[in-house]
């Protein structure tokens, strides 16, 4: 039988929009934006709250340095700090993925102190007294996402030295994660080499370079040697934050 806080924990976040795993916003699942399912939900949640008393914890006792600290540093890395993010990065959740979130000093500070469904209740009250703040560290996921430079008809503007240029580059560009691998990971590495990597600097500037002459993910994948998706997420990104010039024409929906 499923435990009664994970329960709370995957109906809050379905609740509030958001992939349990993840975090992650969900779009297009319109079920999640009726209002009796989203009730409905709300209403599962607050049962099981109620019945969940085998463990007694005391308040929470979070000071907003910290809040607005882990706000500051979700917001430098694109995510959008929401409740329940920001109470699954201090409880400690396994549902945490990112390597950047993960390693930060706070990261599962709260753990022996608050259960996951007290902490997004705090957030909730502090994000409803603290607008301004809100604001502040407010990122628009969704927005890079309309980018469709990556879905226009293919160019390749890369002579063949500059493709090899930018192989040569990247190859010379040490690997972050190395030692132990899971088995599924060494799997997509036999294919695509730096999967998972986090990206570097200097990689991000060697795809801006290649993206202002060239679209073909096939290309870009292969001479960077990770999956298409990756090299069209993190293009994107570089577009709509302009740190890559290319025509605006096509560059968007219409």
């Amino acid at each position: 039988m499923m435990e009664k806080e994970k329960a709370i924990f995957i109906l809050d976040a379905l609740a509030s929009g958001s992939v349990p795993q993840t975090g992650e916003v969900l779009k297009g699942h319109q079920i999640l934006k009726e209002e009796e399912v989203v009730r409905a939900l709300q209403e599962a949640v607050l049962t099981l709250k109620l019945a969940n008393r085998q463990k007694t914890y005391g308040p929470v006792h979070l000071e907003e340095e910290k809040i607005v600290e882990v706000m500051a540093f979700f917001f430098g890395i694109e995510r959008n700090p929401n409740p329940h993010r920001l109470a699954q990065f201090f409880t400690g959740s396994q549902a945490v993925k990112q390597e950047e979130l993960r390693k930060h000093p706070l990261f599962g500070n709260q753990s022996q102190y608050c259960r996951y469904a007290q902490l997004k209740d705090h957030f909730l009250i502090y994000f409803e007294e603290n607008p301004e703040i809100v604001r502040r560290y407010f990122v628009d996921e969704a927005a890079w996402k309309q980018v469709l430079y990556f879905q226009k008809k293919s160019f390749n503007h890369l002579t063949e030295q500059e493709a090899a240029e930018i192989k040569s580059s990247i190859g010379k560009i040490p690997m972050a994660k190395r030692g132990k691998l899971s088995p599924e990971l060494r799997e997509i590495r036999a294919r695509f080499p730096r999967s998972h990597e986090p990206w570097s600097l200097e990689e991000k500037a060697l795809l801006g370079g290649a993206i202002a002459k060239t679209n073909d993910l096939y290309f870009l994948s292969e001479c960077f040697q990770r999956g298409k998706n990756a090299i069209e997420i993190c293009g994107q990104k570089l577009i709509y934050s302009d740190e890559v010039k290319v025509s605006r024409v096509n560059v968007t929906a219409a």
